[in-house]
């Protein structure tokens, strides 16, 4: 049976003015840093790893992703806005009381649990599914568009058990 994928984009719940500057912040570092990598040769981009990275602030499930696409997409010349992505690793998705709520290391070091803010309606049925096992989480991102952060998360579920 065939994988479809739906991918939910969900909003931080009460995310304050100093949360969603450093989330641009960090976007706009990780842009910088897939920029400087595409500046070097194919063969040296291929043997990076995130401890060549050790010196900028965002954790390495983050660089180690950034690192693929720098690697991966070799006929970009630079990037306009590269967005945090991390495949699916260190961030559980968690449930308290009606409240969702995600957890990564965004910075070195430093694992917070973020709540997110669920329309109960669409996507309640879809993240009580992932916390089930039934549908398979694929790797995320945390865009931010237009001063406003949000998590897009890719469910992979098989064909015939859509909700």
């Amino acid at each position: 049976m065939s994988t479809v994928t739906k991918t939910l984009t969900l909003p931080f719940l009460r995310l304050n003015r100093a949360k969603a500057a450093e989330f641009a912040k960090l976007q706009a570092l990780n842009t910088r840093t897939a920029n400087t990598m595409l500046a070097l040769p194919k063969a040296e981009r291929r043997r990076l790893t995130s401890k060549a990275f050790a010196h900028v602030e965002i954790g390495s499930a983050w660089i180690n992703q950034t690192i693929r696409h720098a690697t991966a997409r070799t006929h970009v010349k630079q990037f306009q806005c590269l967005p945090l992505e991390t495949n699916n690793q260190n961030w559980p998705l968690h449930k308290v009381g009606a409240t969702y709520s995600i957890a990564f290391g965004l910075l070195r070091g430093i694992k917070k649990r973020l709540p997110l803010a669920v329309h109960q309606a669409s996507h309640q049925g879809w993240l009580d599914a992932m916390l089930e096992g039934t549908c398979v989480p694929r790797d995320h991102q945390v865009v931010v568009l237009q001063t406003r952060p949000l998590v897009c998360l890719p469910l992979g579920v098989d064909g015939g058990s859509r909700r």
